[in-house]
């Protein structure tokens, strides 16, 4: 391991035990099933090899945790770091259930997946560079739940997405930055009932503050179940003038259940498409100051008038 990594490992265990190590060299947390794994630098691209921790493949439960040491209490809290792009290798065993969980949350969440698409989910860093795997099978094993203060800039792929939540935040009095979704955001799993999505749909929640310029997908063609999106929500209540949905959403075989924007969908020059192969029951406008900047996107949204 590279001295400064060990450096990085230093300042986790000084964290772990109440001594605050505030702004380390290296101040991106990485740990595999609660326990440290590397650390990387601000921004940096980050690659993880889970062969060595798992020679025969992943056979159960293993969860990889990425995020800022400062959204650590003892910290702050408030993240200053940005997570660069990840990427994932190692193989998926032959037995058992393998499934993999890839969480950008603070370091405080002690490493709880979100039980349900609609679960808040508090910051793990400022902008995140998207995440991809070595191979199609471990792509497909993989649900993936990401919070971040301001931007998505990469590619999110993984077989189920349970929540990715990039609301941006109020910086220097009123001014506010962030909440954009520029990266392509795929789930390959079907709904319901497949172990990856865990009885939810391929897609659960996605919300961003300002902008998803992206395109949203869901591939799997099940007939029982095909992969659909629960909510897609674009808006801040400190963001009175969201650019809005620009992207493409590819639901080609599912259903939409709800897609809310407090932003226009398009602009004079681009023309985005919603497709979905079952359903689309819900496309509403809504005015952005009645959009609750809190972590629950649901139960506050009150229909602008038309």
């Amino acid at each position: 391991m590279r001295f400064r990594n060990l450096v990085g490992l230093a300042s986790f265990f000084l964290l772990a035990s109440g001594v605050s190590a505030w702004a380390q060299p290296e101040p991106i947390i990485i740990e595999v099933n609660g326990s440290p794994f590397d650390t990387a630098q601000d921004g940096a691209a980050i690659s993880i090899n889970l062969s060595g921790l798992y020679p025969s493949g992943i056979t159960g439960t293993v969860q990889i945790r990425i995020f800022d040491e400062d959204t650590l209490t003892a910290n702050g809290g408030v993240p200053t770091s940005s997570i660069g792009a990840v990427t994932i290798s190692g193989t998926v065993g032959t037995s058992g259930t393998p499934l993999l969980e890839v969480l950008i949350v603070d370091g405080d969440t002690n490493s709880v997946f979100p039980s349900t698409p609609l679960e808040p989910m508090t910051v793990g860093a400022i902008n995140f560079g998207g995440v991809s795997f070595s191979s199609t099978g471990l792509r497909d094993i993989a649900r993936v739940a990401v919070a971040v203060a301001g931007d998505i800039t990469g590619n999110i792929d993984g077989g189920s997405i349970r929540r990715i939540q990039a609301r941006g935040r109020v910086v220097s009095g009123p001014s506010f930055a962030g909440g954009k979704i520029t990266g392509n955001i795929t789930a390959t799993s079907p709904d319901f009932i497949s172990d990856v999505s865990g009885g939810f749909r391929a897609i659960g929640v996605i919300w961003a503050g300002d902008e998803i310029s992206g395109t949203i997908t869901a591939t799997s063609d099940d007939e029982s179940s095909p992969g659909g999106l629960t909510w897609l929500l674009i808006g801040h209540e400190s963001n009175t003038t969201p650019v809005g949905l620009l992207g493409d959403v590819r639901i080609d075989y599912g259903s939409i259940e709800k897609v809310h924007t407090a932003g226009p969908i398009g602009s004079s020059t681009v023309m985005p498409k919603i497709w979905a192969g079952l359903a689309l029951h819900e496309v509403r406008v809504f005015d952005a100051a009645s959009i609750g900047g809190g972590g629950l996107a649901c139960g506050f949204l009150t229909p602008a008038k038309l």
